[in-house]
Parts: C-alpha cells; structure tokens; sequence
C-alpha cells in the first residue's frame, strides 16, 4: 500500500498495515498478522499489486538499455512480493481447523488484462539491432 496511505488505514485496527508489495517476509508476517489478531483466523488473501514500465529493451536513437533495477523491482513486486504473500498466508490458514467443505482458507491471486492484450511501447514493430 506504499501510494495508498496504507499506514495510516491500519490504525482503525491498533497497528499499521505495511507495504507487502516488495516481498520482505518481516513487513508481510506483520500485515497478515495484524489481520489474524483482529479477526483471530487467517482465512482470505488477496494479491492485487502489480507494475509495469513501459521502456524499450534499448532504444537505438539514444543509445540507452533499459535499467535492470526498473526490472528488478518488476520482478520484485509482480513474483517475489505476490509468494511471499501466497506462501505466508498458506502457514497462516494451515493453522486454521477446516470448514464443512474441508478448506482452511483461499489466496486470490489477480491479473491485469495486459496479460491476454498485451502493451505495446513501441507500435512501430519489433526491435532490430542492427540500424
């Protein structure tokens, strides 16, 4: 919640929620624990956080690649911090006894349409090397 003033959203409950978007495993155990405490059971989670930068590989007219730790903390939000929820949860809800049904608990994992339509930064076609 690092642009949505997440902070200060948590206080209704006793305790600040954190930003889990970037995978530290200390920051995401608390949030998740501030919800077990108020409510004394794990038993949703839900994944949203998401990024993109829309940059070429390299651009050849300034002879620029494209900054690895932009892609890094791609990867960082987008893989690391969406596990680090998945996995931690799961702990959480396998503590829980089992419903009717037999289930402990339910991860929700979102996607952005970008997956199926894919973005495009360059519309002028694919990338060669050699101009």
């Amino acid at each position: 919640l690092s642009t949505s003033h997440g902070d200060s959203s948590g206080d209704p409950w006793g305790d600040p929620c954190g930003d889990m978007s970037q995978g530290d495993p200390m920051v995401t155990l608390a949030a998740l624990g501030v919800a077990q405490k108020k409510f004394g059971r794990l038993d949703l989670a839900v994944n949203c956080a998401g990024i993109g930068i829309a940059v070429k590989t390299y651009n050849s007219k300034k002879d620029k690649v494209h900054d690895l730790e932009d892609f890094q903390r791609v990867i960082n939000v987008n893989l690391v911090g969406t596990f680090n929820v998945i996995r931690l949860s799961a702990q959480l809800m396998s503590h829980n006894k089992p419903d009717a049904d037999g289930h402990r608990g339910l991860v929700v994992n979102t996607a952005s349409v970008a997956a199926f339509e894919g973005q495009v930064s360059d519309p002028g076609g694919p990338l060669v090397l050699d101009q």
